[in-house]
């Protein structure tokens, strides 16, 4: 079960304390020095990924006394609970069951008398249709993306990282700021009758989404006289009914669950536009590598687990070396928006 003291109770705990006094004076090249095969004793692979964590102010004894506190305060179980859908949300007393979009749950799982599998294969099913008719009728020639927060950064962040396999008779544009500028630098480069709007809010009540929103659909009543907008709009939400008040068409309308946090959303149809930029085969490709990562997270050992570690060095320095903040420095300048999507994600 996980463990309720306080973390700083914990024997654990201070085991981490006096390690971090003992290594206070040490730095990371002393530590190379000592150990000449130092970075493939802190280096993990998983297929394609390789993790290299040995410039990071570490030993041997300090990943094992990390791990103990992890297991201290019930990581292991805390892993399963997530899988197998708890109400692991603790603000909200919901599941976060991001992963089961992936394909990473039980065939059984069941969440308010809904099999996870089928609601998730369901949609999928949906995007491909959608997506495949879109691409290859050719009407469309820009997309725009009306969200803001997870409905706004994850997609970006695909869609810019991987704009080398984008069509190139498709563009996507991603429509977030308040700021008419903002709005208007888009509306003066797009031709209404070949673009595509897709407003992404769950509760569908988000006020910066409906604001554009609205504002794009008085600016094709206005500037262009059309009023019904079933044909170039579509909604991802889980509030069907004020989506359809808005006029979009039921048909246009794509899932959006509660147990699937803004955040984590863009593994879901709030991935339409990565979908409808990339191809949904290479959409469903992305979604087996996160699967592949999801399988390395739960099933390998805490002391050989990337994301863990990843983790753990956070509480490191974080709590013993009381570092207040870390740099995401992507080498890709196809990554550029990595750090954006990272900062919301983690805070």
């Amino acid at each position: 079960m996980p463990n309720n003291t306080s973390p700083s109770q914990l024997a654990e705990w201070q085991a981490l304390v006096q390690h971090q006094n003992a290594l206070e004076s040490l730095n990371i090249s002393d530590l190379f020095k000592q150990d000449m095969g130092r970075k493939a004793a802190f280096t993990l692979n998983h297929e394609a990924l390789s993790f290299d964590y040995s410039k990071n102010k570490i030993t041997e004894k300090t990943i094992e006394l990390l791990c103990d506190l992890a297991a201290a305060r019930g990581l292991n179980e805390a892993r399963e609970n997530l899988h197998n859908g708890q109400p692991v949300n603790i603000t909200e007393k919901r599941p976060a069951l991001h992963m089961a979009l992936r394909g990473t749950c039980s065939s059984a799982l069941d969440v308010n008398g809904h099999n996870i599998k089928n609601t998730v294969d369901q949609a999928l099913s949906r995007m491909k249709t959608f997506v495949d008719n879109v691409r290859s009728d050719k009407r469309f020639t820009h997309i725009v993306n009306i969200g803001i927060g997870g409905s706004d950064f994850g997609p970006y962040m695909v869609c810019k990282a991987l704009r080398h396999l984008a069509d190139p008779d498709i563009r996507t544009l991603f429509l977030s700021n308040l700021d008419p500028a903002h709005a208007g630098h888009y509306l003066d480069m797009i031709d209404p009758q070949k673009t595509l709007f897709i407003v992404a809010s769950k509760s569908f009540t988000t006020q910066e989404t409906l604001t554009n929103a609205q504002s794009v659909k008085d600016w094709l009543a206005r500037e262009h006289g059309i009023t019904d907008i079933s044909g170039n709009f579509c909604a991802v939400t889980a509030n069907v009914e004020r989506a359809k008040e808005f006029g979009i068409d039921e048909n246009m309308i794509f899932p959006m669950h509660d147990w699937v946090g803004g955040r984590f959303s863009l593994w879901s149809s709030v991935g339409l536009p990565i979908a409808l930029s990339v191809g949904f085969e290479n959409f469903k490709d992305l979604l087996d590598g996160a699967h592949s990562a999801d399988q390395h997270f739960l099933s390998k050992p805490l002391d050989q687990n990337i994301p863990v570690l990843m983790g753990l060095l956070g509480v490191w320095y974080r709590n013993f070396w009381d570092y207040k903040c870390y740099g995401v420095l992507p080498y890709s300048q196809n990554m550029s928006q990595f750090p954006q999507y990272i900062q919301q994600l983690e805070m």
